[in-house]
């Protein structure tokens, strides 16, 4: 493996039908490359035991970097009985403020809806967070539109609404919070996902 590869062998344990996540720590760029050249490209190869090629993706173009200083996140429910309704909260702490986000996502995993009917059914608790709208009308996310201009103050922010949990929960069980730079943002893959 050459400093741009990395090779992962996983041995005598295969990768079964459905989806897959891999995580690796990895040094970013501390600039945005040149979108044309081919260090701002990633690829994939996917090859069997045999060493066979089953899979591909090159020069996939890799996302704009964006700094946010936000950390100590925290998520909690009230509980986890399956068929039953629960309060899910979410928390971060802005360190900076932060501005050009017209959005903030809230995604529940697969089979999970939330139980807001109306936009008093999300909450948001702490101080000065910009005024918006909820978007509830996807039962899985939550879309907080924000006012043109906004500016997220620093501080520690909390949402909060009502989820229905199914009846076994699903695995991978990620929820996510997505600040983008669009109104129409969908989730994680949306271009103005920051």
């Amino acid at each position: 493996a050459t400093a741009r590869e990395l090779v992962v062998t996983l041995g005598s344990v295969g990768l079964g039908l459905g989806g897959h996540s891999l995580a690796f720590l990895a040094t970013l760029p501390t600039q945005q490359l040149d979108g044309t050249s081919a260090d701002a490209t990633w690829s994939l190869v996917i090859r069997n035991a045999q060493g066979v090629l089953v899979h591909s993706a090159f020069r996939v173009p890799a996302r704009p970097l964006t700094s946010i200083d936000v950390d100590d996140p925290v998520f909690s429910w009230t509980h986890s009985t399956p068929d039953e309704p629960s309060v899910v909260t979410f928390g971060l702490n802005f360190n900076e403020e932060l501005q050009g986000i017209r959005s903030v996502v809230f995604l529940c995993p697969s089979r999970v809806v939330h139980d807001c009917r109306r936009e008093e059914d999300f909450q948001i608790m702490g101080m000065g967070f910009p005024s918006g709208t909820a978007d509830l009308a996807s039962t899985s996310r939550i879309r907080y539109r924000l006012q043109d201009g906004a500016v997220i103050p620093v501080g520690f922010h909390r949402f909060q609404f009502r989820v229905l949990l199914p009846s076994s929960m699903p695995s991978p069980n990620l929820w996510y919070v997505v600040m983008c730079q669009s109104e129409s943002c969908e989730g994680v893959s949306d271009s103005s996902a920051v």
